[in-house]
C-alpha cells in the first residue's frame, strides 16, 4: 500500500531590500539640500554683528544698498531705517563685520556723506554716482560690546586720532569765527574751527579750534590770534599796502597766529585766546598789555620822522585759563 503524497508547501520568496527600490537620481536632490544647507549655515554663521545709528535724518540711505565705511573699506550695509518711538529720530541698523565691530567704542562717530559745498571745499562727489553712504570714524578698542551709537548731522572737524592740540578763542564778534574756517600759521593751514557758540556770560562767541601735531608745539601764551578773512589796504607815508591772507581765507574767512614775543608758556587744552581783528592790532597787544612793571621812554628826533604812527590802545584780554 503506497503512502499518499505530502501536501505541497508554500514557500515565499525572498524579500527585496528597500535600498535596491533607491535610485542614484535620487541622490542629486538630497546633496543639493545638504550643500545649500551648509551654504546658509556657513553665511548665518559668519554675518556681521547689528547695530544701531540714531540720526536726525537719513536722507539718501537705502537698506540693503548703502554702506558703511571706515577709512574708504566698506564694512558694513545697512539693513533697516525706521523712526524711533518718538519719532524724533531715525534709526539706521547696519550689519557691521564682527571683527570691525568688536573694535567700536561707544563714542564712535558716524555720518552720511552726501555732495557738500561748503567752506572747507566741495566734498562726497564720489556719491553723485555710487550713492550716498555712511562713513564712520573712531580709534579702534578691543572687545568692545557697543551696539548703538549716535550719528552726527556731517562730518567732524577733527576725527578720533588725530594727533593735536585744542583751544579756545574768544571774539565779541562772533561773525570772525566761521565754522570750518582754517588757521594759518606762517602762511600754512595747520587746524580748523569748529561750531561757534555764545559764552555763558552771553558777552562774547567762543570757538572751539584745532591744532594739528606738530605745530601745535609752537604755540604758547606769547601766543597771539588774528582775523584773516577778506582783506585789507593801508595808504600811508610808505605807499599803499594790501594784504591778503589766501584765497579760501577771503571766501570763507579765517585766523591766523604767530609767537610775538619769547618767554611764552607752554599752554594746554581748552587754554582761551583773544582773536584780535588783524595783525597789526595782535602785536600791538604787547605794548598795551605789559604789567606794571613797564618802564615807559621818551626819544626825542631832532629830524624827520616820517613813517611813523602812535600805537592804537586796544582794551583786549591776553590769553588765559578758560573758564
Amino acid at each position: 500500500m503506497s503512502l499518499p503524497d505530502p501536501p505541497m508547501m508554500d514557500v515565499d520568496p525572498p524579500r527585496r531590500s528597500p535600498w535596491r527600490n533607491l535610485s542614484l537620481v535620487w541622490l542629486v536632490p538630497l546633496v543639493a539640500l545638504a550643500v545649500s544647507l551648509g551654504i546658509a549655515w556657513q553665511s548665518y554663521s559668519q554675518r556681521g554683528t547689528l547695530v544701531r545709528i540714531y540720526f536726525q535724518t537719513a536722507a539718501g540711505v537705502i537698506p540693503g544698498e548703502t554702506t558703511v565705511r571706515f577709512r574708504d573699506v566698506v564694512v558694513g550695509t545697512v539693513e533697516q531705517v525706521r523712526f524711533s518711538a518718538d519719532m524724533e529720530r531715525v534709526i539706521v541698523s547696519a550689519r557691521i563685520d564682527r571683527e570691525v565691530a568688536a573694535t567700536l567704542p561707544p563714542d564712535s562717530q558716524f555720518w552720511v556723506v552726501r555732495p557738500e559745498v561748503n567752506a572747507r571745499g566741495v566734498s562726497g562727489l564720489s556719491t553723485v554716482l555710487s550713492g550716498v553712504f555712511i562713513e564712520g570714524a573712531w580709534r579702534p578698542v578691543t572687545g568692545s560690546t557697543a551696539r548703538q551709537f549716535r550719528g552726527l548731522p556731517s562730518a567732524p572737524i577733527v576725527r578720533p586720532g588725530r594727533e593735536g592740540t585744542r583751544i579756545l578763542l574768544r571774539s565779541n564778534d562772533g561773525s570772525l569765527l566761521p565754522e570750518a574756517a582754517p588757521v594759518f600759521f606762517r602762511g600754512v593751514e595747520v587746524g580748523r574751527l569748529d561750531v561757534p557758540r555764545v559764552s555763558d556770560s552771553g558777552d562774547a562767541a567762543i570757538v572751539e579750534a584745532f591744532i594739528n601735531a606738530p605745530y601745535d608745539r609752537y604755540i604758547t601764551t606769547a601766543t597771539r590770534f588774528w582775523d584773516t578773512s577778506g582783506f585789507s589796504v593801508k595808504l600811508g607815508t610808505g605807499g599803499v599796502d594790501l594784504s591778503v591772507a589766501s584765497i579760501g581765507a577771503l571766501l570763507s574767512g579765517g585766523v591766523a597766529f604767530d609767537t610775538t614775543f619769547s618767554g611764552g608758556e607752554p599752554i594746554t587744552d581748552a587754554t582761551t585766546f583773544t582773536l584780535f581783528i588783524d595783525e597789526e592790532s595782535a602785536r600791538q597787544s604787547i605794548f598795551t598789555q605789559l604789567g606794571a612793571n613797564a618802564v615807559q621812554m621818551a626819544i626825542i628826533f631832532t629830524g624827520s620822522i616820517s613813517g611813523l604812527t602812535a600805537a592804537r590802545q586796544s582794551n583786549t584780554v591776553a590769553s588765559g585759563s578758560a573758564r
